[in-house]
């Protein structure tokens, strides 16, 4: 399988990894072996990783430069002026140009999707994370009001919620 996502999502000069499927469903603590085991070998190939991978396919050198470019692009501009000036810059010679430039409408499709993919995903984290903090706020009220230490009243305020919503909320 190849990789072309951002570097901040791999360990540092890695070039491969293997993935296996049990891992997206282990739990922390728990130390059971699958009955069945999917591995799959993740080659990344982002531009100037790789390089044997690369220099022997030229049509994926050409696709990693493409996106490369296209993220540089974009710490200055939009997804789409990025898209569009990545196809401007790219040289005459790329045995992808072609097909590229002739499908530029779905190359660019496919390019804001995947960033609209990936932003959205990482508000789902963040949106994640506020929740678990929520959570924890939560659960350490419930303790101090549980051991004594607060009111059910205090906490509530403390909360931002009516008393009977904090009661109903911690049962």
């Amino acid at each position: 399988m190849f990789n072309d996502g951002s570097l901040k999502q791999r360990k540092e000069g890695e070039d491969d990894q293997i993935l296996k499927l049990s891992d997206a469903f282990a739990r922390e603590g728990e130390d059971a072996e699958a009955d069945i085991e999917a591995r799959v070998r993740m080659i990344n190939i982002n531009y100037g990783n790789n390089e044997s991978l690369l220099a022997s396919c030229k049509p994926l050198k050409e696709y990693a430069w493409l996106v490369d470019r296209i993220r540089t692009n974009q710490e200055a501009m939009g997804i789409e002026e990025a898209v569009d000036r990545a196809m401007e810059e790219m040289p005459e010679d790329f045995a992808i140009r072609q097909f590229l430039i002739g499908h530029k409408a779905e190359v660019k499709d496919l390019c804001i999707t995947e960033y609209n993919e990936a932003e959205t995903l990482r508000m789902i984290r963040e949106e994640g994370r506020e929740e678990g903090r929520e959570e924890g706020i939560m659960e350490l009220l419930a303790n101090q009001v549980r051991a004594g230490d607060m009111s059910a009243e205090k906490a509530a305020q403390y909360a931002g919620m009516s008393l009977e919503q904090f009661l109903c909320y911690n049962k």
